[in-house]
Parts: structure tokens; sequence; C-alpha cells
């Protein structure tokens, strides 16, 4: 279950009003959170302290066209970031990584309670783009089955 997607969301800037920090948190893929500056911050506070041990982060591409009418082409362009989590009031670092992508899958190695969490784009060659910031429980993920279609 996702413990973001109803907490307080803020960043330090948006391209436009079309695409603020909210945008990264709710249910749609489509709407994204755009960084008015290559180096942003986009901050989550949790209602109450809560358990993660897996955080998801989606980086919405930049789709172009190759001139031949059929072929598209995806632009990503955060180079580098880092997760920091909250705790009684303090940052903590969390985890470091490089490009995010279509999609980014950490599995922390156990869990963490924090109150709040963070993303900071420490590096993008232009403004970056988040469609989706999720952390979660993996023992509280839904199960599948044909049953349930």
């Amino acid at each position: 279950v996702n413990q973001l997607f109803s907490a307080k969301v803020t960043e330090n800037s948006s391209f436009d009003a079309a695409h603020t920090a909210d945008k990264a948190v709710d249910f749609s893929l489509e709407t994204f959170w755009a960084a008015k500056d290559n180096r942003d911050t986009l901050e989550v506070i949790l209602e109450k302290p809560t358990k993660i041990d897996q955080i998801v982060i989606h980086e919405k591409p930049v789709t172009k066209g190759l001139g031949d009418g059929f072929s598209k082409q995806h632009e990503f362009y955060i180079e580098s970031f880092k997760l920091q989590t909250r705790q009684n009031g303090q940052w903590t670092l969390l985890h470091t990584g490089t490009q995010i992508g279509h999609a980014k899958r950490i599995d922390l190695p156990k869990a963490v309670t924090c109150d709040g969490l963070r993303l900071v784009i420490t590096k993008a060659n232009k403004s970056p783009r988040i469609a989706h910031f999720a952390a979660a429980l993996r023992s509280t993920a839904g199960k599948r089955s044909m049953a349930n279609l």
C-alpha cells in the first residue's frame, strides 16, 4: 500500500501550475511534477510515523519523434539523486542513486520508520519530471490472482 497518497507534499519549484508536487503522488502516471530547476527537492510529510521498506520512483519521459512518422525516443533527465527520511524532525540520508528512467525500485535491506520522505535531485541535464513517487511496506502489498479479476 503506497503510504504517500494521502500525505502532504511540497517542492522547491514547479515548472508551472499544472505540474505541481502533488502530481507525483496522485494515482496517475500521466500527471507529473515538473521542477523549474535542474536541482530540486520533492518533500513528503506523513501524518504519522510509518514503516517502509520499498520506494518506487517513475520519471516522466519526454517523447521525441525520430522523423520517420513512427519511431519515438524517450529522454530522461535525472542523472543523480538521493533519498532522505525524516524521524523526529531530523533528516537522514537513506539512499543515493543515479538515473531513474521509467522506473526505479529501491528495496531497503530492512524497514525504517519515518514521518517524512524527501527526494533530492542532485543533478539533471534539464528540468526533471516525476510521474510517481511511492513508499510502502512490502508485506502490505496486494496479492493478485485470476480470481480477483
